[in-house]
């Protein structure tokens, strides 16, 4: 059966090879597209955590700084305070928006990583966001003016940063924008008011978020408490990810039913010309079952090839969506980014080809069981010739002659 199977396989090769391809397609599609949210949110939560970005963020009005009130709520590890400020610079003649955060100077809650040049050190240096610094070809050493509540500051550009949180650009009104500046200073550089507190947690952010609020209430501030989860730029990441999986589904079913009907219509036709040869068997003493299952396993096994080839090809897949999306789109460093291809997918992927072969293949296979020897050994109907055709009909002998011998008698008058 294996010998025939693989003779079978080789006098289709040209169909079986399309088939192949659209399950390796279809399969390499769905496992790359959904490991690929997997492998954005993994990427994410390794920068946020080599950069020990904040677990919780507080924005307030102007206040005093209260991070040594808040280091003693259980369950905080580390706190920073920062001032976040609107701020403006013109580039080529035209004005920019942006804004700028007065972050303290040593050891603090980080939220970037310095790219080029170094990090802060004097209050007149600034490091500057990557978006901007490519827009406008901002190099280190640079001197730039920003324009901070209607003054302008001059500042040395002593560093080029990434940051997770500014992925993309979003300005206060929570507007994306293209061409929007981040800008970091040294605290001193703006003053000892504070408006931003950064927070690293080592219990529950569930119940250290209810501290918080509960302390800021008892003192009558107002305070935006967010969890790192529920960033823009994580929910916005989140969602362009989902996409892949909305995408995923729908390339999957279109090429698993495109497969199927392929399968259909070559099974179909193959086991019409085979009808002898299934007579042959059945006479041999092959069962319906046998027969049956000989082509479901014709199906199976272009699934097998098929699901193999698409392991190569999703890896592919994802590395090449990760540097595009990740790296290129979004500019967050390759050493961040990571290409899991999850076999758990793979695998997912291979039981709706499987089901969608076994579709296409059941109709074919049951016809093909059903044929009895005689059925199977009975020569095929043919519209070549009123001869031809009665001779393959059910007609007595006697009759067909009678019937022949009148058509010849008309043709001749």
């Amino acid at each position: 059966m294996i010998r025939r199977l693989l003779r079978d396989l080789r006098s289709q090769k040209g169909w079986v090879i399309a088939i192949v391809i659209f399950i390796a397609l279809s399969s390499g599609i769905y496992s790359s597209f959904r490991s690929t949210y997997a492998s954005g949110l993994e990427c994410f939560n390794r920068a946020n955590e080599e950069l020990n970005s904040p677990d919780i963020t507080i924005s307030t009005r102007p206040i005093d700084d209260l991070s040594p009130v808040l280091e003693n709520i259980p369950g905080v590890s580390l706190v920073s305070s920062a001032f976040f400020t609107d701020c403006y610079t013109f580039s080529g003649g035209r004005r920019v928006r942006g804004e700028v955060t007065a972050v303290p100077l040593g050891e603090r809650v980080n939220d970037y990583q310095i790219l080029e040049g170094r990090d802060l050190r004097d209050k007149r240096e600034v490091v500057v966001e990557r978006h901007y610094a490519e827009r406008h070809a901002i190099k280190v050493g640079q001197r730039i003016t920003l324009y901070i509540n209607g003054k302008a500051r001059e500042f040395e550009v002593c560093g080029i940063c990434f940051s997770p949180s500014h992925i993309y650009l979003i300005s206060p009104q929570g507007w994306l924008e293209r061409d929007y500046g981040i800008f970091f200073v040294p605290r001193g550089a703006l003053g000892p008011a504070v408006n931003t507190f950064y927070l690293k947690v080592s219990g529950r952010v569930d119940q250290v978020t209810s501290e918080l609020q509960a302390l800021f209430g008892s003192r009558g501030i107002e305070a935006v408490i967010k969890p790192a989860d529920k960033t823009f730029a994580r929910t916005a990441f989140k969602e362009d990810l989902g996409a892949m999986n909305s995408l995923a589904n729908l390339f999957t079913l279109l090429l698993l039913a495109v497969s199927a009907f392929i399968l259909f219509v070559i099974l179909s036709r193959h086991i019409e010309n085979r009808r002898h040869e299934i007579g042959t068997l059945r006479a041999l003493g092959f069962t319906k079952r046998d027969i049956f299952f000989y082509y479901l396993a014709f199906s199976g096994t272009v699934v097998a090839l098929g699901v193999v080839l698409s392991i190569p090809l999703g890896f592919w897949l994802l590395s090449f969506i990760m540097n595009y999306f990740a790296i290129k789109v979004l500019g967050i460093p390759g050493q961040f980014v990571t290409y899991d291809l999850n076999l758990t997918y793979v695998g997912l992927a291979a039981v709706f080809a499987l089901i969608f072969a076994v579709v296409g293949a059941f109709f074919p296979s049951y016809r093909a069981a059903s044929f009895t020897p005689v059925e199977a050994m009975r020569p095929q109907m043919t519209s070549k010739g009123v001869v031809r055709a009665m001779s393959s009909s059910s007609m007595s002998p006697l009759k067909k002659l009678i019937l022949r011998d009148i058509l010849v008698t008309e043709r001749e008058a």
